[in-house]
């Protein structure tokens, strides 16, 4: 629930309670609300705040506490709060009354020229033992507000006011340089007979005690706000509070001086809930709610010293939404509106023509901590964590492209060199391994038989290698340099070829040339050949025997050789002639032949 809301020259603090405590919320230019500092953990349901003048903002609020007895008692306690949420050194005002025996409400604070001064009701109910339940206006007065002890006794400067908690509202009071001026409710029947609450105003000298000087000023009233200012004749004082209830309410306020010599002007406001003033430098800005035709609105006005009191002055509609605090700052301002669902919202309030304030520079370290939430300390937590967050990827990322910038150049290398050596060796394939023995034993026969598979895998090899790069360049799976490769091996091993085939061939003679010692023979001179016997009938050809002296044919076995074991006797068979030795297959024993 929010209680009080107070602008400061930076931002506003918003004072809540939450299940019984008092706590205080932080809120910036921008809206946003950073910090939340509780102030008192048994609050008493009474508070009252004010700028003071070196930037800080006063407050002094009500607490209950239980003494070892059992008994339930109330006394005052006040604190300085800062922008960011810091607090001064927590002072205990008044002395502790039961609440069987009394109680302290209706508080207001305001300073003027260093000097402050806090005010309330205090209700009597004891006396002193005579039970006469008595209210009267006290107050306390302090030049050195921080310092421990320096607010003295209290002052009772009005006594006997006939009025009760459930039916008045705070006082509101404004400090002087001479006098101190107090607007206070009091049961009032005059002229018509009728109970109903009196507006009252008095002045007075704030350390001595009953003040001589009061005057009515308004009837059936309440949420009075008071300000004062120096005038070209003195002091002048504005005011403005609530008349009437409910549709019939009516905003009422008036510019006068401390006689309270001029009337008040009255401005319709049906449905009136809250009313707020503050001072600046152009006048007094006054705003208040209403419920009219667009439901409940907000309305603006500005109270001028010379200016003519009509309702014109005080009508603006600022914006939707009841009014539930209003923040002034230096130039510009923070309104807190409700809704009727209870949700609260910030909306700022601008001047326009203050178009000579300076703009400082603010250093870009402060620039980005006022983004980040939470106090100093958190925030600068989570800028140097970011900080390091960043330079820890930003490493990361420069480390990952130099790594893939080498292995890219050592590829590039490679692939250049590769290119430019002929003889280079190029895996086309995966080797196997061979997995068998490399002799051969055929057991079904009578004999044992061994084969070697030496030069048979090797030339399996050889041609499954030309093979699959034959395969590779047809299917267009390799490469323009696949294809070169592929041609220079064809065209060596044709050389080859040739070459083992002319060293074989025996050499050739010339046709042209005859050898000295040559005869020619007549052929006039030879007999005549006898002639052919006629062929007849021949039988078919059949299957004709082998020559001999021949190479075997295709698909004949190759020639072997038996070889007996010198060592074991085991006779096996040999398939290859160019071996002169071999290792028995039954006892491992090497035999030559």
């Amino acid at each position: 629930m929010a209680l009080e809301f107070v602008g400061l020259d930076d931002g506003a603090l918003l004072f809540t309670t939450i299940n019984g405590e008092l706590h205080v919320r932080t809120i910036t230019k921008s809206m946003s609300m950073l910090g939340d500092v509780k102030l008192e953990q048994d609050w008493g349901g009474e508070l009252a705040v004010s700028q003071r003048e070196d930037g800080l903002v006063q407050a002094v609020w009500s607490r209950k506490t239980i003494s070892i007895e059992g008994y339930t008692y109330t006394n005052l306690a006040m604190s300085a709060i800062s922008a960011s949420g810091e607090t001064t050194p927590e002072q205990s005002l008044m002395d502790p009354l039961k609440l069987t025996e009394g109680s302290y409400w209706g508080l207001s604070i305001d300073q003027n020229d260093g000097k402050m001064v806090i005010a309330g009701y205090q209700r009597d109910i004891s006396t002193g033992g005579s039970w006469q339940d008595i209210t009267s206006i006290f107050t306390l007065t302090s030049e050195t507000p921080d310092a421990q002890g320096s607010w003295g006794n209290p002052v009772i400067v009005l006594s006997d006011i006939d009025i009760s908690r459930s039916k008045g509202d705070s006082l509101a009071i404004a400090l002087g340089s001479e006098e101190l001026h107090i607007i206070y409710q009091e049961i009032r029947d005059d002229i018509t007979g009728l109970e109903r609450v009196g507006l009252m105003y008095t002045r007075g000298d704030s350390s001595t005690s009953s003040w001589g000087f009061q005057t009515s000023i308004g009837d059936d009233a309440s949420l009075a706000s008071m300000v004062l200012d120096e005038g070209n004749d003195g002091e002048v004082i504005y005011a403005a509070w609530r008349e009437g209830k409910g549709k019939e309410a009516k905003m009422t306020y008036t510019i006068t001086d401390r006689l309270w010599s001029n009337n008040a002007n009255h401005v319709s406001a049906p449905g009136m809930s809250n009313l707020k003033m503050n001072p600046t430098t152009r006048g007094v800005q006054l705003l208040f709610d209403e419920i009219n035709l667009y439901g409940p609105v907000t309305r603006y006005g500005l109270l001028l010293q010379d200016m003519a009191l009509t309702d014109y002055s005080v009508s603006n509609v600022l914006t939707e939404g009841f009014l539930s605090g209003y923040a002034g700052m230096e130039f510009d301002g923070l309104i807190m509106l409700s809704s009727a669902s209870g949700s609260l919202t910030l909306k700022p309030l601008a001047a326009y023509n203050e178009g000579t304030k300076e703009v400082e520079d603010v250093p870009f370290l402060e620039s980005l901590l006022s983004y980040l939430p939470g106090d100093e300390g958190t925030k600068k937590s989570i800028l140097i964590g970011t900080v390091v967050a960043v330079l820890i990827f930003l490493v990361f990322m420069f480390v990952s492209v130099s790594s893939s910038s080498r292995r890219r150049d050592l590829e590039l290398i490679q692939s250049k060199v590769a290119d430019k050596t002929d003889d280079s060796v190029e895996i086309m394939i995966n080797p196997e391994e061979d997995d068998g023995p490399l002799l051969a034993i055929d057991r079904e026969e009578d004999e044992l038989v061994v084969t070697d598979a030496i030069v048979m895998m090797e030339d399996e090899e050889k041609q499954s290698l030309g093979d699959s790069l034959a395969e590779k360049s047809e299917s267009g799976e390799g490469s323009a340099r696949l294809e070169r490769r592929i041609h220079r091996k064809e065209k060596r091993e044709q050389q080859e070829m040739f070459d083992e085939i002319s060293k074989n061939l025996p050499p050739l003679v010339s046709l042209n040339q005859t050898p000295s010692d040559a005869v020619l023979l007549d052929t006039s001179q030879l007999p005549p050949l006898p002639e052919l016997p006629p062929l007849g009938d021949l039988p078919p050809l059949g299957q004709l025997p082998p020559l001999a002296g021949l190479p075997p044919l295709l698909g004949i076995a190759p020639p072997q050789r038996d070889v007996v074991c010198s060592s074991c006797e085991a006779k096996f068979t040999v398939k290859d002639m160019t071996r002169k030795s071999v290792s028995c297959p039954i006892c491992s024993h090497v035999t030559e032949f």
